[in-house]
C-alpha cells in the first residue's frame, strides 16, 4: 500500500501538503497566542462566535 501511495505522489502533491501543514500550523499558533494573551474576555469570544455564525449564514443564503 505504501508503494502505491508513493508511486502516485507527485511534487505538486508534496508542495500542497507542505502549504496545508504550514497554514494549519499558523492558525493553531495564532489561536493559542491570542487565547493566552487574555486580550479578549469570554463575552467577546461569544460575540465573535455569534457574529461569525450570523455572517456565515447570510453568505450561505446568498450562495
Amino acid at each position: 500500500m505504501l508503494q502505491r501511495l508513493t508511486k502516485n505522489l507527485t511534487a505538486t502533491d508534496i508542495f500542497l501538503w507542505i502549504i496545508r501543514i504550514v497554514i494549519i500550523g499558523l492558525i493553531v499558533w495564532g489561536s493559542i497566542t491570542t487565547l493566552a494573551s487574555g486580550k479578549y474576555s469570554g463575552e467577546n469570544w461569544l460575540d465573535f462566535i455569534v457574529f461569525g455564525l450570523a455572517q456565515g449564514s447570510v453568505y450561505a443564503l446568498i450562495a
